[in-house]
C-alpha cells in the first residue's frame, strides 16, 4: 500500500492496531493449537480473519477508494463490533475445543452486528448530502 494513499493519521494508526490485533490472533491461536492435544475448531483456526478482513482490509480499501472519515461514533462503534465479533469466535473456540457450551455464545454475534449496523447508520448520517446543504 502507498503511503500517498493513506489521507490521515487516524487511518494509518488503525491500520497499524488491525495489523498488530492480526497478528496476536493468530498467535493466540497458534500457541492454543499447540496446548490442545490435537483437538481443533475453525473458530479458533480462523480467528485471525476477522481483524484482517473487517480490520486491515475494510480501511484499506476505504483509503484507497477515498471513502469519507467516520464520525467518531461511529468509529468507535464499528471498531467494538469488529472485538465483539473477535471475542465470540476466541470464546467459541476455546469452548469447543474444551467439548462445552454456552447459551451466552449468541451474544457476541448479535452485539457485533448491532454495533456494526449502528455505525453504519451514523456513517451514512454523517455524509453530506452535496453542496446544496452546505
Amino acid at each position: 500500500m502507498f503511503t500517498s494513499v493513506i489521507r490521515s493519521k487516524r487511518t494509518t494508526r488503525t491500520l497499524i492496531v488491525y495489523a498488530a490485533f492480526t497478528l496476536f490472533s493468530l498467535a493466540v491461536s497458534e500457541i492454543y493449537a499447540r496446548f490442545s492435544h490435537g483437538v481443533s475448531s475453525v473458530f479458533m483456526t480462523w480467528l485471525f480473519c476477522i481483524p484482517l478482513i473487517f480490520g486491515v482490509a475494510a480501511f484499506a480499501l476505504g483509503a484507497l477508494l477515498h471513502f469519507p472519515p467516520m464520525p467518531r461514533a461511529a468509529f468507535n462503534l464499528y471498531n467494538s463490533a469488529v472485538a465483539a465479533a473477535a471475542t465470540a469466535s476466541l470464546l467459541r473456540g476455546v469452548l469447543e475445543i474444551a467439548g462445552t457450551s454456552s447459551p451466552l455464545l449468541i451474544v457476541f454475534p448479535l452485539t457485533a452486528g448491532i454495533f456494526a449496523a449502528a455505525a453504519l447508520v451514523l456513517w451514512i448520517l454523517a455524509v453530506p448530502r452535496g453542496k446544496a446543504q452546505a
